[in-house]
């Protein structure tokens, strides 16, 4: 990676190359939103796919989520509830 310095907003320099930038993103349901939301969704990401003027590298990843110690927690504080 050329990259000279990373920013804490998350701006990549990658000197006489340009800057690239790096984001993090949570899911969204889609299918339990409403209509209206649904819709508002849409229009934010193709607002943001119009304004893009040069190439986009977009990546998924999936990763296990380990939910022991969530269910430990919620079975330990379980005992103590009317």
């Amino acid at each position: 990676l050329p990259a000279e310095a990373i920013s804490a907003e998350g701006a990549i320099d990658l000197g006489q190359h340009g800057t690239a930038y790096a984001a993090a993103c949570s899911t969204v349901n889609f299918g339990l939103r409403s209509a209206g939301e649904q819709n508002s969704l849409i229009a934010g990401f193709s607002r943001w796919l119009h304004s893009l003027s040069g190439p986009v590298q977009v990546v998924v990843r999936a990763q296990r989520l380990d939910l022991e110690p969530y269910l430990d927690a919620l079975a330990d504080g379980a005992g103590g509830l009317p």
